[in-house]
């Protein structure tokens, strides 16, 4: 029972959610809408108890979490909105990378299947090459111990034989690690700083490094791209010195991938060119570097 009340969620942007012991009501901030339609408006009236018991539990303009618990706070009729862009509301296919809606991956992966198959069998040849690499660098260091125990056999070893052959066995091992290198790794740091500091056509350059045994390979990007790049896009590039490399590369960019099957490096008009793609740009929110 009681006197009759409307709900006080309306144009103003602030409303009484439950009365405080000062009888003065909580005040919630303006908020646009999520969905960019008009703000939600409430016509709801009736009395206390019914606010209390149920239409806070149901008021569109009543101001809730997120359920994905992605940090946003928005109008109760804007929750399905934004669930269908939340970052937090979609599945990673481990396979292609693609996010997809939560329980879509069983779809997903009937539909990319032979995409996938292409996918995999590339990460098999990629892992048979290494695998063959790592046997012939085991046979080499198989029989390097043996002339070693020959010499020890048949012959006084000196100290300096004894260091000499350690040479050769740490410069063996050596061979190993950078014939079954095949993952470079370059950490940027200060995602905001580094989109200030270099405008369209500006670019970073990474370190040199090896992968599977060939020298000379670096990484050019470009944070806000290049003059002719999309809005919203960062390039990135992969170079070599020795030339045109046939190899299956795949580039990595914030949780973005893709392949590229020749490494090349031009100069054109005193410009050098190399392979590459555009990646969706970093944001401060979600990249540390």
């Amino acid at each position: 029972g009681g006197d009759s009340l409307a709900c006080r969620f309306r144009d103003d942007g602030t409303g009484s959610v439950v009365a405080s012991s000062s009888d003065r009501p909580a005040k919630r901030p303006r908020l646009t809408a999520a969905s960019g339609q008009p703000e939600p408006q409430c016509s709801w009236s009736g009395v206390y108890g019914d606010l209390l018991a149920k239409h806070l539990g149901e008021c569109p303009r009543h101001l809730v979490a997120c359920p994905n618990e992605c940090g946003e706070i928005l109008f109760r009729a804007d929750v399905a909105a934004h669930c269908m862009v939340c970052e937090r509301g979609f599945e990673e296919c481990t396979i292609c990378g693609d996010r997809v809606p939560p329980g879509g991956l069983v779809a997903h992966r009937a539909q990319k299947a032979a995409l996938h198959v292409e996918l995999l069998e590339a990460k098999l040849s990629e892992k048979e090459v290494a695998a063959s690499q790592h046997d012939s660098v085991v046979q080499r260091l198989g029989r390097l111990e043996d002339q070693v125990k020959t010499l020890a056999k048949t012959s006084h070893v000196t100290t300096m034989t004894k260091t000499r052959a350690e040479e050769v066995k740490a410069s063996v091992k050596q061979d190993l690690r950078v014939q079954l290198q095949t993952r470079a790794v370059w950490r940027i740091k200060g995602v905001a700083g580094l989109l200030r500091d270099h405008p369209s056509g500006q670019y970073l350059r990474s370190p040199k490094f090896a992968l599977a045994g060939i020298d000379e390979f670096w990484l050019k990007l470009y944070p806000n791209g290049q003059v002719s790049t999309p809005s919203g896009y960062s390039d990135l590039f992969l170079y070599n010195h020795q030339g045109c490399v046939r190899a299956v590369v795949k580039l990595s960019f914030c949780g973005k991938a893709t392949e590229i099957s020749e490494v090349d490096y031009t100069v054109k008009g005193g410009t050098s060119h190399g392979s590459g793609a555009a990646f969706p740009k970093p944001t401060k929110q979600k990249h540390n570097g």
